[in-house]
């Protein structure tokens, strides 16, 4: 009868203490879910930079709905819809978008400066007149502030203008230093801060 008391006790004991085990593990982590969703909700897009018409935030992931606008050095990225992720580089745009860049040299067809495969690269490029359009595979780096993964997209050589078509994804490459030129992604003195907008992220 003792043997048997002893037996049940073991049998027992056991799940109740992977049971306790686990409880205590869910719980932990609970907490931390916890903890990380208020340590990023901490902070909101800094509005120097992200502006539209709604804008929402869950989590660490802010979405910019409605003439949605980012600024960046000297390119500023227009969008119907932006979607940022708070501590990475990378923001999904969902439609059409285009990323203006001031200060650009027209460069007519690429004529008077030719065309950087490590700037601009896809699967077919063709000219037609002063626009070159890219499809397939498109990579595009915009200054040395984003670089632009995208299926088509075509650049005004004479404004600087890049227009994507459809889905894409945008890549901040810098937060501080030089601005690069368009054409050949050298940098000009003098070099200094590209601009005085801020960080991305605010404290609430």
């Amino acid at each position: 009868m003792f043997s048997v008391l002893v037996v049940k006790k073991i049998t027992c004991v056991g799940p109740t203490f992977l049971y306790d085990a686990r409880m205590k593990s869910t719980i932990a982590m609970l907490l931390l879910t916890a903890g990380v969703a208020t340590a990023q909700t901490g902070s909101v897009v800094n509005p120097m930079r992200f502006t539209a018409t709604a804008l929402s935030q869950t989590g660490a992931v802010t979405r910019l709905q409605g003439n949605a606008v980012m600024r960046w050095g000297n390119a500023t990225l227009f969008s119907e819809d932006i979607e940022y992720q708070a501590g990475h580089s990378d923001m999904k745009v969902r439609g059409d978008s285009r990323l203006d860049v001031v200060n650009v040299k027209p460069n007519l067809g690429f004529k008077d400066i030719p065309m950087a495969p490590k700037l601009f690269s896809a699967d077919e490029i063709r000219q037609e007149g002063h626009l070159a359009k890219f499809h397939g595979n498109v990579r595009i780096i915009a200054t040395g502030a984003f670089r632009i993964e995208a299926g088509d997209v075509t650049v005004n050589t004479v404004t600087g203008s890049v227009t994507v078509k459809g889905d894409a994804t945008y890549i901040i490459m810098k937060r501080n230093g030089c601005t690069t030129d368009l054409w050949t992604g050298t940098a000009s003195p003098p070099c200094g801060s590209f601009d005085d907008l801020g960080p991305l992220q605010v404290p609430r």
